[in-house]
Protein backbone atom coordinates (compact mmCIF):
# COMPACT_ATOMS: atom_id res chain seq x y z
CA UNK A 1 0.00 0.00 0.00
CA UNK A 2 1.35 3.43 -1.04
CA UNK A 3 1.57 6.64 1.29
CA UNK A 4 1.69 10.39 0.22
CA UNK A 5 3.70 11.91 2.64
CA UNK A 6 1.91 15.79 3.20
CA UNK A 7 4.48 18.63 3.53
CA UNK A 8 3.01 20.50 7.17
CA UNK A 9 1.20 23.04 5.27
CA UNK A 10 -0.96 23.79 8.25
CA UNK A 11 0.44 25.28 11.91
CA UNK A 12 -2.06 22.39 13.48
CA UNK A 13 -0.72 19.91 11.21
CA UNK A 14 3.01 21.16 12.85
CA UNK A 15 1.68 20.01 15.88
CA UNK A 16 1.99 16.11 15.02
CA UNK A 17 4.95 13.85 15.28
CA UNK A 18 7.62 13.79 12.42
CA UNK A 19 6.66 10.84 9.82
CA UNK A 20 2.92 10.45 11.02
CA UNK A 21 1.57 13.40 8.55
CA UNK A 22 0.73 10.46 5.96
CA UNK A 23 -2.22 9.08 4.60
CA UNK A 24 -2.68 6.67 2.41
CA UNK A 25 -3.44 6.88 -1.47
CA UNK A 26 -5.69 4.67 -1.20
CA UNK A 27 -9.26 5.74 -0.43
CA UNK A 28 -10.96 5.65 2.99
CA UNK A 29 -14.25 4.74 1.35
CA UNK A 30 -13.10 2.87 -1.51
CA UNK A 31 -11.73 -0.52 0.03
CA UNK A 32 -11.13 -1.58 3.37
CA UNK A 33 -8.16 -0.60 4.91
CA UNK A 34 -6.46 -1.73 8.25
CA UNK A 35 -5.39 1.78 8.33
CA UNK A 36 -8.48 3.84 8.39
CA UNK A 37 -7.97 4.24 12.23
CA UNK A 38 -4.31 5.20 12.17
CA UNK A 39 -5.63 8.07 9.10
CA UNK A 40 -8.72 9.25 11.57
CA UNK A 41 -5.94 9.53 14.55
CA UNK A 42 -3.77 11.72 12.10
CA UNK A 43 -7.03 14.07 11.97
CA UNK A 44 -7.76 14.11 15.59
CA UNK A 45 -4.35 14.99 16.47
CA UNK A 46 -4.08 17.44 13.84
CA UNK A 47 -7.58 19.06 14.68
CA UNK A 48 -6.62 18.99 18.44
CA UNK A 49 -6.72 22.33 20.60
CA UNK A 50 -3.86 23.35 22.47
CA UNK A 51 -4.37 23.70 26.64
CA UNK A 52 -3.97 27.62 26.03
CA UNK A 53 -6.97 27.29 23.81
CA UNK A 54 -8.70 25.43 26.30
CA UNK A 55 -7.97 27.95 29.41
CA UNK A 56 -9.13 30.95 26.89
CA UNK A 57 -12.51 29.18 26.12
CA UNK A 58 -13.12 29.78 29.85
CA UNK A 59 -13.61 33.53 29.59
CA UNK A 60 -14.35 34.00 25.65
CA UNK A 61 -15.58 31.72 22.70
CA UNK A 62 -15.12 32.97 18.99
CA UNK A 63 -17.73 32.99 16.75
CA UNK A 64 -15.36 31.70 14.16
CA UNK A 65 -16.34 32.08 10.16
CA UNK A 66 -13.52 30.54 7.76
CA UNK A 67 -13.58 30.42 4.38
CA UNK A 68 -11.18 29.08 1.44
CA UNK A 69 -11.95 29.08 -2.01
CA UNK A 70 -9.91 28.48 -5.39
CA UNK A 71 -10.60 30.92 -8.09
CA UNK A 72 -10.56 29.21 -11.65
CA UNK A 73 -6.62 30.43 -12.10
CA UNK A 74 -5.69 27.83 -9.87
CA UNK A 75 -4.96 30.46 -6.95
CA UNK A 76 -6.28 30.11 -3.35
CA UNK A 77 -7.73 32.55 -0.84
CA UNK A 78 -8.50 31.98 2.53
CA UNK A 79 -10.41 34.53 5.21
CA UNK A 80 -10.25 33.12 8.47
CA UNK A 81 -12.98 35.85 11.05
CA UNK A 82 -12.64 35.35 14.68
CA UNK A 83 -14.86 37.67 16.69
CA UNK A 84 -14.70 37.46 20.63
CA UNK A 85 -17.73 36.45 22.61
CA UNK A 86 -17.64 36.87 26.26
CA UNK A 87 -19.67 34.17 27.29
CA UNK A 88 -17.68 32.82 29.96
CA UNK A 89 -17.33 28.70 30.75
CA UNK A 90 -19.28 28.00 27.52
CA UNK A 91 -16.08 27.60 25.62
CA UNK A 92 -15.21 24.79 28.34
CA UNK A 93 -17.93 22.09 26.69
CA UNK A 94 -16.73 22.63 23.34
CA UNK A 95 -14.68 19.52 21.42
CA UNK A 96 -10.91 20.12 21.42
CA UNK A 97 -10.43 17.92 18.47
CA UNK A 98 -11.87 16.44 15.87
CA UNK A 99 -14.53 13.40 17.05
CA UNK A 100 -13.85 9.92 14.69
CA UNK A 101 -17.48 10.77 12.42
CA UNK A 102 -16.06 14.10 11.85
CA UNK A 103 -12.96 12.59 10.93
CA UNK A 104 -14.62 9.91 9.00
CA UNK A 105 -16.19 12.49 6.66
CA UNK A 106 -13.08 14.85 6.42
CA UNK A 107 -11.02 11.69 4.90
CA UNK A 108 -14.21 11.21 2.30
CA UNK A 109 -13.71 14.98 1.16
CA UNK A 110 -9.55 14.53 1.12
CA UNK A 111 -10.66 11.58 -1.10
CA UNK A 112 -12.55 13.45 -3.36
CA UNK A 113 -10.77 16.41 -3.50
CA UNK A 114 -7.84 14.38 -5.34
CA UNK A 115 -5.47 16.79 -3.81
CA UNK A 116 -4.84 15.63 -0.19
CA UNK A 117 -2.16 17.26 1.12
CA UNK A 118 -3.86 20.86 0.48
CA UNK A 119 -7.24 19.00 1.42
CA UNK A 120 -5.97 17.73 4.71
CA UNK A 121 -4.72 21.26 5.90
CA UNK A 122 -7.75 22.81 4.47
CA UNK A 123 -10.13 20.52 6.83
CA UNK A 124 -7.75 20.71 10.05
CA UNK A 125 -7.79 24.72 9.75
CA UNK A 126 -11.50 24.70 9.07
CA UNK A 127 -12.02 22.45 12.34
CA UNK A 128 -14.28 24.28 14.43
CA UNK A 129 -15.67 23.22 18.47
CA UNK A 130 -19.20 23.97 17.09
CA UNK A 131 -19.89 23.87 13.69
CA UNK A 132 -23.07 25.39 12.95
CA UNK A 133 -23.11 25.52 9.10
CA UNK A 134 -20.53 23.80 6.61
CA UNK A 135 -20.76 24.72 3.14
CA UNK A 136 -18.41 22.78 0.49
CA UNK A 137 -18.82 22.84 -3.20
CA UNK A 138 -16.78 22.19 -5.80
CA UNK A 139 -16.72 22.81 -9.51
CA UNK A 140 -13.71 20.71 -11.09
CA UNK A 141 -14.97 22.20 -14.74
CA UNK A 142 -14.84 25.23 -14.17
CA UNK A 143 -11.12 24.87 -12.02
CA UNK A 144 -13.47 26.34 -8.50
CA UNK A 145 -13.89 25.25 -5.35
CA UNK A 146 -15.39 26.43 -1.91
CA UNK A 147 -15.60 25.72 1.84
CA UNK A 148 -17.31 27.97 4.02
CA UNK A 149 -17.51 27.27 7.91
CA UNK A 150 -19.22 29.28 10.33
CA UNK A 151 -18.90 28.19 14.19
CA UNK A 152 -17.87 28.51 17.51
CA UNK A 153 -14.47 28.07 18.87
Amino acid sequence: METQLIKPVSSALDRLPPGQVALSTEGPLTGRRADLARDIEVLQVASARPASTALRRLLFVWLRIYVNERKAGGSWERVDLRLPIPIPLLGALLRRRMGSGAALQALARIEQSGDTGAALARQVDAFTGFELIRVEESHPEKGKASLVVIGID
